[in-house]
């Protein structure tokens, strides 16, 4: 109405302005508009296939590969939730990619693999029938049965009719794994752990499970697992269509990024990953809730999470103390570091140092490794893990060539942040540093 009344005042020049000027306008919002949706509709499709604390940001990834191509090897010694590796499969780009998680090693190799859908399905059926026929007393879960830690642990976190119908899902799923390697067998595993790791209502008496959190917030459960599970399977069958990975070069192992002894010398083209924070997210904590479903006892899974960078332990036996010393000495001038801190900093460089000298070994010449590094709090002191990175990747004959900081979007922060988040400690516990190497 304002167009129409503005002709009536002005002259023919100054009223073709303003009409020109508001279709402009109309134009820009509606491209801004578009150009906003097209961006939820690609992370829409980023997202992950699974519920996974603080995983690496789609588009970091992205942009790291941008200088690969396809038939080029791209490395993550620490998958996580498979983010580098998914985005390098749909680039035709050969990945490898190793974790001490078993689920984390599971869901890296079902994003990244090409699935039969008709296989799948029929999977899926016969599973669902073997569930139907399987008597409970017929059932045999050793890993369960036969370790009172593993079934105390089941009895405390769910309930009775939740622990029926999971026997019987476990029961199948182990019968065909005994007789296959099939991918589609992996597809209804993470299908299945799907519907344990949540953040509230699913298979377990746990709520916060998916930020590794959990705790118990019920004694009774109505979830109906059968029915979960089959809404869980075709969730995630849809996922799988949508990203249509074509072709499986995958190679994803569970293995040690401190010790990356099947990768050859010089024979990757690029490292991408994001390594453990200081003071780690306790991952296994959370994962630990499905992973007993899959084949694995209390016991495995604690001799894991005792082993994982970041972890309370004792010190590596390959540990080069003067090493050590030098950076937890240029840490320690800087910052108000406590005696209490000290034995657990000084196991943090020593992954450091031992996971950079990996990198720097399989690397070729003149490629890159890309970091994205999380800094850390110890009883409200701020400790630069990415300082400790620059020092280790530098023993390690890598050159720091790039520095960028990004800001961590709310609801991926899962570190405690300080009480007042405005302070100056607050402010810098919102970024991560992502930092890339040459290999000179």
């Amino acid at each position: 109405m304002r167009i129409i009344q503005s002709s009536i005042y002005c002259n023919s020049i100054s009223c073709g302005s303003t009409i020109q000027k508001n279709i402009e306008s109309i134009i820009l919002w509606l491209s801004i508009t578009l150009v906003n949706q097209l961006i939820k509709m690609n992370f829409e499709k980023l997202r992950s296939i699974h519920p996974f604390p603080a995983r690496m940001a789609p588009e970091i990834a992205i942009h790291a590969l941008e200088d690969l191509h396809a038939g080029d090897i791209i490395l993550d010694p620490m998958a996580g939730s498979g983010t580098v590796l998914h985005q390098a499969a749909l680039k035709g780009i050969r990945t490898l990619g190793f974790d001490l998680d078993p689920l984390s090693v599971l869901i890296s190799t079902v994003i990244t693999s090409k699935v039969s859908f008709e296989k799948l399905a029929l999977l899926y059926k016969n599973i669902i029938t073997d569930v139907n026929r399987t008597r409970l007393n017929q059932i045999n879960l050793p890993w369960i049965d036969d370790d009172p830690e593993t079934l105390n642990f089941i009895k405390y976190w769910f309930a009775r009719k939740q622990i029926n119908s999971l026997r019987k899902i476990a029961f199948a799923l182990q019968k065909y794994k005994a007789f296959h390697k099939w991918i589609e067998i992996d597809v209804l595993q993470v299908a299945l752990s799907r519907i344990i790791i949540t953040k509230k209502i699913g298979a377990s008496l746990a709520w916060d499970i998916s930020h590794s959190r959990p705790h118990k917030m019920r004694v009774k459960n109505d979830y109906d697992v059968i029915e979960g599970y089959k809404t869980s399977v075709e969730k995630l069958t849809a996922y799988l269509r949508q990203q249509a990975i074509t072709k499986s070069s995958n190679r994803i192992r569970l293995g040690d990024a401190r010790n990356l002894r099947s990768v050859p010398t010089a024979s990757v083209d690029k490292v991408i990953t994001s390594p453990p924070y200081l003071n780690a997210i306790d991952y296994m904590r959370g994962n630990k809730f499905s992973l007993v479903w899959l084949g694995y006892t209390i016991t495995q899974l604690r001799a894991i999470r005792s082993n994982s960078i970041g972890a309370e332990r004792k010190m590596d036996h390959r540990s080069n103390q003067n090493e050590v010393q030098q950076i937890y000495s240029e840490i320690a001038a800087t910052t108000e570091l406590k005696s209490d801190h000290a034995s657990m900093i000084r196991r943090y460089i020593n992954d450091s140092i031992l996971l950079m000298s990996e990198i720097s070994r399989v690397l070729k010449k003149g490629r890159k490794a890309t970091l994205v590094i999380g800094n850390s709090t110890l009883k409200g002191i701020y400790i630069e893990n990415s300082a400790i990175f620059q020092n280790a990747g530098s023993l390690a004959g890598l050159s720091l060539v790039d520095v960028k900081i990004r800001e961590i979007p709310i609801s991926q922060r899962y570190l405690p942040m300080p009480k007042h988040n405005t302070s100056a400690l607050g402010k810098r516990m919102k970024h991560e540093v992502i930092m890339t190497f040459l290999r000179s």
